[in-house]
């Protein structure tokens, strides 16, 4: 099954940080998680033909959005991620 974003969404695959475990010397509660920077880079999987950033951006680009407009959808037992194309906030360049 393929999904195909519309209305300016975009078709993203969150690139999630490894999390580096380390001995601590504070003891911390075991429900303790460390806060999440509200930024998130993603892979760009696909673009909504109606998108203005068609043309600047293009499959597997690294976008950075703000990880609260990051919307997923469950369907069929697959996961899609979407992001409307006013939340990214720039794109990764080598």
């Amino acid at each position: 099954m393929n999904f195909e974003p519309t209305n300016r969404h975009i078709l993203v695959k969150p690139i999630e940080e490894k999390k580096e475990e380390k001995n601590s010397l504070i003891m911390l509660p075991d429900d303790y998680k460390k806060q999440e920077s509200p930024y998130l880079a993603c892979s760009v999987l696909a673009i909504a033909s109606d998108s203005k950033l068609v043309g600047s951006l293009t499959d597997n680009d690294t976008i950075i959005v703000e990880r609260r407009m990051l919307e997923k959808i469950e369907m069929k037992g697959r996961e899609f991620y979407l992001v409307l194309d006013n939340y990214v906030m720039g794109r990764l360049t080598k």
